[in-house]
This record gives structure tokens, C-alpha cells and sequence, in this order.
């Protein structure tokens, strides 16, 4: 949250704000001068995608035949108090440049580059091979984020890459990391959510935490999801005509649920004595 990262065209990697914790992946744990960008680590390899979370990063290089069984792989820098950059290591050691995740025996040998999701304290990622569409999580597990259907627990946390308890007959194309809570888009459209529900951030009509993927009520199509704090939204990808008094299912129409303290879900209210548990339509649209 203190730290973004981006990509020139040739695909070197620069990143500044804060950098206690290694976030910024330049080999120190010092703040850059304001307005100056360090290479991430050691500034000339390239990458495809680079994702910041909130005190850890993420990305994946070209590919590169020197690469060999790291092509396909992510590397992860930064804090490592919840195992987040999945390096098998629980010490609490900062990373300050780009590592490559520990595969245990018999994990997924590559992963889809532009689905790499980075929250709070954990990380996720879609498989390509052996199977494409199968999530996997580390880090941070408190609230059931990484998805892995294990009991509940304050402290549990995974250094290793986890594969979440996918639904019968269901892929993922997109992952979306929120700070306690994860959500994803299946290969037909529909939503899914797990982790933290307090406030119904997880929009299957409950406030019940999920340490497994449950599925967004409503029966809506969507096309991307952003997931904060303790809400969700989601912009519609289009779908069926909706019935008469139905929600629309018009492309581009935006839904949220969660919490409302701030209007952050664009009722036109503020305040959250009731959990706005399903999605609900932002005001003003078709």
C-alpha cells in the first residue's frame, strides 16, 4: 500500500516507495529519494508482469530459455512474517530481491503470468500445466484467504504454494487478492470469494468466513472484480436478458457488496448497520 511497481516497454522492473520490509526488490532495505525508481534486482532482467500487495511484491520474467524450469514460475520479494513469498522459510525474513517460490514434490510446474493476485499477506496464482485453471495460495491463512479449506486459525499461515479446494467442475481465468479475503472469476463468468466476511465481503449472502471458494450470489456474469479491504465489486461481463425486476446484466453495469462505512459501495449512503451481504447495483446505471 506504500509502494507501486511498473514496467518500462522492454520489460525492466522499477519500484519505489517504501522499502523496509524489501518490498521494492532492489537489494536494500532503504527508502529511495523521493521521485527516483530503483531497478528491481539486479536491473537487467525482464519481466511480463509485476504486482504489488501491500509490504510484499510479485512478478514473472519473460520467458527465457536460460530460465529453464523457472520459466512459468513466479518470484516474490518483500515481507515474509506469514510465509508470502512462498520461499518455505517461516523466519520472518525480509527478501529484498526477486526470488523463485519453492515447488514441492509434485506441485504445478507453471502458472499463468497474468493472474498472479497479491493482498495483504498472501499471494496467489492460476496453474497453466499440468492443468490450466486450478488456484493455488500462500501466506497468511487467518481468515481462510489462501482458500485451502483448513480450520480456521489466527496464526495459520503456508510458505509453500497451497491449492485451494477448487469446486467440483469449475476453472479459474482471474485471481483477485484483497487484505483478508480472495475472490475469482470462473470460465463461464460466475464469481466466486473466500476468506474474511465480517461485512458480506464475500457476496454469498452471509457474514460467515469461507476458508473454501463459495460462489457470489446473484447468478451474475462478470468481466473483472476488485477486491479491498472489507467489500468487493465487480463490473458485469454480460449475459442472458435479465428478467423484468431483475439485476442488470448489461456489459459494464457495476456491482458491490461489503461495507458501506464510507459509501464505498455508491448507494448514496454511509454507515453499515446492516452488512450488505449480495451485490447490489451502483446507483445511477441501466
Amino acid at each position: 500500500e506504500e509502494h507501486y511497481c511498473v514496467l518500462d516497454l522492454a520489460g525492466l522492473g522499477f519500484c519505489t516507495g517504501t522499502d523496509f520490509q524489501g518490498q521494492l526488490g532492489d537489494g536494500t532495505f532503504a527508502s529511495p529519494a523521493v521521485g527516483t525508481y530503483p531497478f528491481i534486482f539486479p536491473g537487467t532482467q525482464k519481466y511480463s508482469y509485476v504486482v504489488a500487495g501491500k509490504q510484499h511484491t510479485c512478478g514473472f520474467r519473460q520467458y527465457n530459455p536460460l530460465l529453464g524450469v523457472n520459466n512459468l514460475v513466479p518470484e516474490c520479494w518483500g515481507l515474509n512474517n506469514t510465509g508470502q513469498v512462498g520461499n518455505a522459510t517461516l523466519t520472518f525474513a525480509s527478501v529484498n530481491r526477486p526470488a523463485f517460490i519453492n515447488l514441492p514434490l509434485g506441485s504445478p510446474t507453471a502458472f499463468d503470468s497474468t493472474s498472479l493476485a497479491v493482498g495483504g499477506q498472501h499471494t496467489c496464482v492460476l496453474t497453466l500445466l499440468p492443468a490450466p485453471g486450478l488456484a493455488y495460495c500462500w501466506g497468511s491463512n487467518g481468515y481462510g484467504q489462501t482458500g485451502r479449506g483448513a480450520a480456521l486459525s489466527t496464526i495459520a499461515r503456508d510458505s509453500v504454494l497451497q491449492p485451494v479446494a477448487m469446486p467440483a467442475g469449475v476453472t479459474f481465468t482471474k485471481l483477485y487478492a484483497g487484505e483478508y479475503h480472495t475472490c475469482a472469476i470462473s470460465a463461464t463468468g460466475a464469481a466466486y470469494c473466500w476468506g474474511r466476511n465480517d461485512y458480506g465481503e464475500l457476496g454469498d449472502g452471509t457474514t460467515t468466513t469461507q476458508t473454501a471458494p463459495v460462489a457470489v450470489s446473484g447468478g451474475l456474469v462478470f468481466r473483472t472484480l476488485s477486491v479491498g479491504e472489507f467489500f468487493t465489486c465487480g463490473v458485469a461481463g454480460g449475459g442472458p436478458p435479465a428478467p423484468p425486476g431483475s439485476p442488470s446484466l448489461s456489459p459494464g453495469t457495476v456491482y458491490w457488496w461489503g461495507d458501506n462505512s464510507f459509501g464505498q459501495l455508491g448507494q448514496n449512503t454511509t454507515g453499515n448497520a446492516v452488512a450488505l451481504k449480495t451485490p447490489i447495483k451502483v446507483l445511477y446505471q441501466p
